[in-house]
């Protein structure tokens, strides 16, 4: 019957050693290499992966500022737009007082006017 192999951890890989060859000279370092380069490959298809996703993120970011540019734009020209109806406003109800400023004036001249007229026509009953 033969002897089954043992498991051996190295590193994070696990490696066959067949106990009944106590001879053998194939070493832990071909095992090492195997799992190394099993690493490797395994992190350049990470970096890749995470390559490509920075990537998108970069071109979400290029987005986030090209849409950035448009809202503060837009929102430029809404508050200008605002300035100026505004400025509109103002200017008419600065028009709206000077009219109705003109008009008291106007109604306090004859009312004046009356009251000096009654106190001549007081002045004349005394």
């Amino acid at each position: 019957m033969a002897a089954t192999p043992d498991l051996v951890e190295v590193g994070a890989s696990k490696c066959r050693r067949d106990e009944g060859k106590k001879g053998a000279t194939r070493g832990k370092s071909r095992d090492v290499v195997t799992s190394l380069e099993a690493r490797v490959s395994q992190l350049e298809s990470n970096l890749g992966t995470l390559g490509e996703r920075i990537d998108d993120l970069d071109g979400r970011c290029d987005d986030l500022e090209t849409e950035d540019a448009k809202i503060h734009s837009a929102i430029k020209d809404a508050l200008s737009g605002l300035e100026a109806d505004l400025r509109r406003k103002i200017e008419s109800l600065y028009l709206e007082i000077a009219k109705v400023q003109d008009l008291l004036q106007r109604e306090l001249s004859n009312v004046l006017l009356r009251v000096d007229e009654m106190g001549g026509d007081l002045a004349l009953c005394k």
